[in-house]
């Protein structure tokens, strides 16, 4: 168990190199920037009696429904396909590597690296929020890191999600980890009524404690805090074990 354990650290520090190196971290940076650019207009623009409810708007349309779903996106949609199309997947499988560990560790090194970028956007909020009113900041500054935590229990759910698809069918991996979060999450999230329950999204927002939205918002099931956290987990160990079996069952070859 130690030496697996250690292998598993090697190769997520590998992987964490390679990420750091390549164009995936570069796009994620450029979407971090720009949600804060844009949390730093809305704050300024903000008058004073709304800022709370602008803090709100921040987090549901800047962090929740487009930083998630990006990071995911950028990280983890290409972790087997970008294998196959390189053609480097087979000298990896070839190799005396258990399969599980080797996806594992993708999985771990842009979890990693999404959770970094995540908290370097919420730090600038609280900057920010900080510089906009000391109040607001005092009055917020806790819950900005419980919207962080429940973003973190989110994104890794969602990267579990581009996993599976990479790992099920490679060769449309983005195109089916779009529609998947399109439709159950951004789409479920908006619903009316207990259909919000297809939604994870919605979940994690009301672990945030943030105000239910959409299509009649009175009638959105509110759900227990607790039970929003043990939902999320549940979900990314059953998406990520989808992912570890697919690919440990699957046989790979790159489209000429």
């Amino acid at each position: 168990m130690r030496a697996l354990f250690a292998l598993l650290h090697r190769l997520v520090a590998f992987e964490w190199l390679r990420l750091r190196r390549g164009r995936q971290l570069r796009v994620a940076a450029l979407i971090a920037a720009a949600v804060s650019a844009a949390t730093l207009v809305a704050l300024v623009a903000s008058p004073e009696a709304q800022l709370e409810s602008t803090l709100n708007d921040v987090f549901f349309w800047g962090m929740f429904n487009v930083f998630a779903y990006a990071l995911a996106f950028v990280f983890h949609a290409g972790i087997i396909a970008d294998e196959v199309q390189a053609r480097t997947l087979a000298f990896l499988v070839s190799r005396p590597l258990p399969r599980p560990t080797l996806l594992l560790s993708k999985y771990v090194a842009g979890s990693a690296l999404s959770w970094l970028l995540l908290w370097v956007a919420l730090l600038v909020v609280e900057a920010l929020l900080g510089l906009r009113s000391v109040t607001l900041l005092r009055d917020q500054g806790l819950w900005v890191v419980r919207a962080g935590l429940a973003l973190m229990l989110l994104t890794a759910l969602y990267a579990a999600v581009a996993s599976m698809w990479s790992a099920l069918l490679p060769e449309a991996a983005a195109t089916m980890t779009a529609l998947h979060l399109g439709i159950f999450e951004f789409a479920g999230s908006w619903m009316p009524g207990s259909f919000r329950w297809i939604s994870f999204n919605y979940a994690a927002q009301q672990l945030a404690d943030l105000p239910p939205r959409g299509l009649l918002p009175e009638l959105a099931p509110l759900v227990d805090p607790v039970a929003a956290a043990a939902l999320l987990i549940a979900a990314t160990a059953l998406f990520l074990g989808l992912a570890i079996w697919t690919f440990q069952t699957s046989e790979y070859r790159a489209s000429t």
